[in-house]
């Protein structure tokens, strides 16, 4: 009697954690599918920003478009929703239209010369200014435009696969062997 016990109530665990397992998956998958809905929302509501600093910065746009639409589709968490709470809190989550860090915003503001940064106040003038969509994707497309002179004054080329050395053949055999 005592084993058949035992064994309904591992029975009755195992459905409830199934049960539990599931709804967790079908959450996160709804989710995803709602935030790359509304990623690409996003993409169409700020295209004239993004064209506008793109054009400014030189930068193009598609591969701008690119790396922030992965930042945002595949580094999903639990806690992003909690990113603003957690930057205000003081520490350093991703927030805003391409996901800086407030870190990497605020090197921004002290180390890039640019007649339209406008260095913050104080942190709370920060914060808002990382919130806010026209302001995350102007300094986004400048990273990554200084990203890529770093790229440049070093190997004194554009990034590419050609300039770090390889000819495309051995990067296409290269890849295709994976």
């Amino acid at each position: 009697m005592r084993i058949y016990i035992v064994k309904n109530n591992i029975l009755i665990i195992f459905i409830i954690l199934s049960i539990i397992i599931g709804l967790i998956i079908i959450k996160y998958h709804t989710v995803y599918i709602d935030k790359d809905k509304n990623t690409i929302r996003l993409f169409k509501l700020n295209e004239n920003i993004i064209k506008r600093y793109c054009s400014i910065y030189k930068v193009e746009p598609r591969i701008y478009i690119s790396i922030v639409y992965g930042e945002l589709i595949n580094n999903f968490n639990e806690f992003d929703e909690f990113d603003n709470l957690r930057a205000e809190l003081g520490l350093d989550p991703s927030v805003g239209f391409a996901q800086m860090k407030v870190s990497t915003f605020s090197w921004i503001e002290k180390n890039i010369n640019d007649k339209l940064i406008k260095k913050s106040k104080n942190k709370k003038e920060l914060l808002k200014k990382i919130k806010s969509d026209t302001t995350n994707i102007m300094y986004s497309i400048l990273y990554l435009k200084k990203i890529n002179e770093l790229f440049l004054n070093k190997y004194g080329k554009n990034a590419s696969i050609k300039s770090l050395g390889f000819r495309s053949e051995e990067h296409t055999s290269e890849l295709q062997s994976h």
